[in-house]
């Protein structure tokens, strides 16, 4: 009863072993055991292993240097610590760079898979460059001032501004996209930026405007055909304002427009300063800072979607 008492406690304090990683030292008892001429359910009932693990320990001790783990199958590792080290050190210093130019200056045939898994691993994504007009160092510096000036504005400042702009669906669109590596908040750094050219073909133009709590129709412009270019001139925009700006349009608010020529042409700003109409002074270049940019986007989308033939 003694003994019994004994090989039971033995099973109670090994049970624990069961579905772990067996020591070199377990290995060893085992095939001592196994060489004693003890069976396997003998040893189970010595050692509170599994008879399958017992059978597998036996046979495979001789492959086993010390009685070590051997390795196990899977998956080789396709890549080093160096070739991580380049692809960062590529992408930071080329952010723009394609997957097919990264494996040839890596000099690597990694698939572009585990490249994406790699430069995901260190907090970097392949994003889509964002896009703005090409700024110069003054347009840039007007841009920060005006910011500046206009920083501490309340929400009653704002609410004092119809903000307006015109939109055009143009053909020869379909630039390729462009993508970079980076980091979220590197979003807005100049080398991830893609400058965009802001002049193409027109098909057609509509004005609008909106404020505070309320927005204009839509308006379509009618090509000036007396102009040289038979296009849209100050006169095509002189006919929308007096169409639409004073019924909308009361002392003490500002209206915004931008530095587009039909804007700043002498006929368009006599006409606004007959009728009195306080006109916000614009930043260059600016597009991102006006708000009805969100809206022509969710235009340009519908028209996509419900026109794609166009």
């Amino acid at each position: 009863m003694a003994q019994q008492r004994v090989i039971l406690g033995q099973i109670d304090v090994n049970s624990h072993r069961r579905n772990k990683e067996l020591t070199p030292s377990d290995r060893g008892r085992i095939y001592g055991l196994f060489e004693a001429g003890l069976s396997i359910s003998n040893i189970a009932a010595r050692t509170g292993f599994a008879k399958s693990t017992i059978h597998d320990t036996y046979t495979k001790f001789p492959q086993r240097d010390k009685g070590l783990t051997l390795p196990r199958s899977g998956h080789p590792v396709a890549h080093s610590i160096q070739d991580e080290r380049a692809i960062m050190r590529i992408i930071k210093r080329d952010p723009k760079i394609t997957y097919s130019a990264l494996q040839r200056e890596a000099g690597l045939t990694l698939h572009r898979s585990t490249m994406r898994r790699i430069i995901k691993a260190h907090g970097y994504h392949n994003w889509r460059a964002k896009e703005r007009p090409y700024l110069t160092e003054e347009q840039a510096k007007r841009r920060f001032e005006w910011a500046q000036e206009h920083r501490n504005w309340t929400l009653d400042d704002w609410k004092k501004v119809i903000w307006s702009d015109e939109c055009s669906v143009e053909r020869g669109s379909g630039k390729q996209r462009v993508w970079c590596f980076r980091t979220a908040a590197q979003k807005w750094d100049k080398n991830m930026i893609e400058p965009v050219k802001t002049s193409q073909e027109t098909k057609v133009m509509v004005w609008a405007s909106c404020w505070y709590d309320g927005f204009s129709d839509l308006v379509p412009m009618v090509r000036d055909g007396e102009s040289t270019a038979k296009g849209y001139s100050a006169a095509s925009y002189i006919a929308v304002l007096d169409e639409v700006l004073p019924q909308i349009y009361s002392p003490g608010l500002i209206f915004m427009q931008d530095n587009a020529r039909v804007h700043t042409a002498g006929v368009t700003k006599n006409w606004l300063e007959i009728h009195g109409i306080e006109v916000m002074e614009w930043p260059p270049y600016s597009p991102d800072l006006n708000p009805i940019e969100h809206l022509w986007w969710h235009l340009k989308n519908a028209l996509n979607t419900n026109h794609a033939d166009l």
